[in-house]
């Protein structure tokens, strides 16, 4: 989760809403509470941001 806050500049909160809302990339549970983020998928969501910015 660390990562994916430096990565994005989104807080945990903003991020477990988005996840939520289905607006985000879902996490691979790894056991008992722990789980993590495909770096590829959570950079290609970053990547969609940047494109829909330069469309609009």
């Amino acid at each position: 989760m660390n990562e994916t806050v430096r990565a994005t500049s989104l807080s945990r909160t903003m991020i477990n809403k988005y996840r939520a809302e289905g607006r985000f990339p879902q996490a691979v549970p790894l056991g008992d509470r722990r789980f993590a983020f495909v770096r590829q998928e959570v950079y290609s969501w970053i990547q969609e941001r940047i494109n829909a910015r330069q469309a609009a």
